[in-house]
């Protein structure tokens, strides 16, 4: 085992390989430090519980995951930097100079879902993905061909609209069309979207994240209550905080008048 794997074990990370960077498809150079040789993609697993809907996406459920890779990086670089001396390392996610995706799926730790997700055999696409990039010469897996999914059909035919995400819309500023108010009741989602997800039978047997970041401070359900008393803090620690409070408050508060009318008309 290459030190890089018995480090993310460590952190419960079991999902991880090195492709050649040559092989990675960059899309923002700017970003590197150095020249890579190397790209290090794991995969995070987040699910928390057998996979259902909730008024929020499943990745929200728990506190920002960005908050974990930060945090998690602090912990790793060093280890990296003491296991590989003289050699330059960087981590990111989601704002990264490679498309994560492609890399992942050339490494050969899933497979490209017609939802354009990354499937995991263990995890399904319940997961995140990030990456160490390295001159370090690591022995680097065979490149694989990108794999994709068995195109059954089931994301297309249960997504609500696919010219118009539902998931974009819920995270709209301002106010919204009557267009856009329709849609999000018919759907009854305050935040992102995991219909595609839900029916995909590729994650049929996800297993559960074993990671307890992800278990920590979980919010299944959340409320107009609940966001209205949290601390700047606490709510600027959520997965939807970047879109401000008043999104996704119009949000949950639209849903909730709703059912409060069907509740008086039964």
């Amino acid at each position: 085992m290459e030190a890089y794997e018995a480090i993310l074990a460590s952190e419960g990370i079991d999902t991880c390989a090195c492709v050649d960077f040559a092989a990675c498809r960059v899309q923002k150079p700017h970003l590197l430090h150095f020249e890579p040789r190397c790209a290090v993609i794991f995969a995070v697993p987040y699910l928390t519980e057998a996979p259902r809907q909730h008024r929020v996406s499943l990745y929200s459920l728990s506190e920002d995951y960005h908050l974990f890779f930060s945090a998690l990086y602090e912990r790793c670089l060093p280890l990296l930097r003491e296991a590989y001396p003289e050699y330059e390392w960087q981590g990111f996610v989601d704002h990264s100079p490679i498309y994560e995706v492609d890399a992942a799926a050339r490494a050969g730790i899933g497979i490209m879902g017609d939802n354009h997700l990354l499937i995991t055999r263990k995890y399904g696409s319940f997961v995140f993905l990030g990456e160490f990039l390295t001159d370090a010469p690591l022995a680097c897996s065979a490149l694989h061909e990108v794999q994709t999914c068995r195109h059954c059909g089931a994301c297309r035919r249960s997504c609500p609209d696919t010219e118009r995400c539902l998931s974009a819309v819920t995270q709209k500023k301002g106010v919204l069309s009557d267009e856009d108010r329709a849609y999000i009741l018919k759907w009854k989602s305050a935040w992102g979207c995991d219909i595609c997800q839900l029916v995909c039978p590729e994650n049929k047997g996800a297993a559960l994240s074993p990671i307890s970041f992800f278990y920590e401070n979980r919010l299944p359900d959340p409320t107009s209550d609940d966001i209205r008393s949290m601390t700047d803090d606490q709510f600027s620690r959520r997965a939807f905080a970047w879109r401000g409070r008043q999104t996704i408050l119009r949000n949950l508060d639209l849903l909730e008048a709703a059912e409060a009318e069907e509740q008086t008309q039964d």
